[in-house]
């Protein structure tokens, strides 16, 4: 009996414990989601990184700020008006990220749009990487 007993406690602490877990990552992951939805917020989080990959001036920020936000509205209209369509979306997705570049390029000092083209090539690489490799479930328990 004792041994029941102590087996259940042992269990609703387990579960206990997994359900306080489970709500703080559902926290982080919605105010994730927030930001990202929010083309202001979208901005202002690409130009933080922006500005400190590249150390951008004052006068700078404030204009990838502009040019962040503009893109940042741009994609979130452009995922609202294709939500059904995905071949179309990336394809508008292509252009407004080639635009996005060809604004920002011009403001950029040599140093800076060296640094920028590289990180660029790192995504795309990347990214092609993820389309290149097929996800595979973990069927191992």
């Amino acid at each position: 009996m004792k041994k029941i007993i102590l087996i259940s406690a042992f269990l609703i602490s387990g579960m206990v414990i997994n359900a306080q877990n489970a709500n703080q990552t559902r926290t982080a992951s919605d105010t994730r989601k927030d930001q990202t939805e929010n083309p202001e917020a979208r901005a202002k989080i690409n130009t933080e990184k922006m500005t400190e990959k590249l150390g951008l001036s004052t006068d700078q920020q404030a204009k990838v700020q502009l040019i962040n936000l503009e893109n940042a509205k741009a994609l979130k209209a452009n995922r609202e008006k294709f939500i059904n369509d995905e071949k179309q979306f990336e394809t508008e997705k292509r252009k407004i990220l080639e635009k996005w570049n060809s604004d920002l390029t011009p403001i950029f000092n040599a140093q800076q749009l060296k640094t920028w083209e590289a990180f660029v090539a790192e995504k795309k690489a990347d990214t092609s990487k993820k389309k290149a490799s097929p996800k595979v479930a973990d069927h191992t328990n």
